[in-house]
């Protein structure tokens, strides 16, 4: 909770000021499925990025209707190759790294370019209108 959820929501209240006297901007939280699908191991995080989920909403909303030209929006990866999903895998009990891995329907772990991408393009001006909003990456797991 501490650096899932505090860490975004100190995040967006320390950088707000500054998008204010910049002019604007575009805010993009990094939740999870996790924050969308629930999983028996995951308890603690599943309720961190379902809370970064709504926080990055209000967030859009708050920003929306004071006038102020800042969006706010959320990405939520699903498997990511990263040292931290080793680290669960590592001390899973429920289930299993192939499990997780058969679970793909892409047929493969997202790489961590893949989803920076997606942050880059929701902060560039083809993502003007976009806010309040959940983008889900995850190879069609929650299709």
């Amino acid at each position: 909770m501490a650096v899932n959820l505090y860490g975004t929501f100190f995040g967006c209240q320390a950088v707000l000021p500054l998008m204010r006297q910049s002019g604007g901007g575009a805010i993009v939280n990094v939740s999870s499925v996790s924050g969308i699908k629930a999983d028996a191991e995951l308890a603690a995080y599943d309720a961190s990025k379902g809370a970064v989920r709504l926080l990055s909403k209000e967030v859009a909303l708050f920003c929306a209707r004071r006038g102020d030209p800042i969006r706010c929006n959320s990405v939520h990866p699903g498997v990511v190759d990263t040292p931290m999903l080793t680290g669960f895998f590592a001390e899973a009990t429920l289930s299993s790294e192939q499990q997780w891995n058969n679970a793909q329907p892409i047929g493969r772990r997202i790489v961590p370019d893949e989803v920076a991408s997606l942050i880059v393009w929701l902060c560039s001006s083809e993502a003007s209108f976009l806010t309040g909003a959940e983008y889900v990456i995850d190879g069609g797991a929650t299709a």
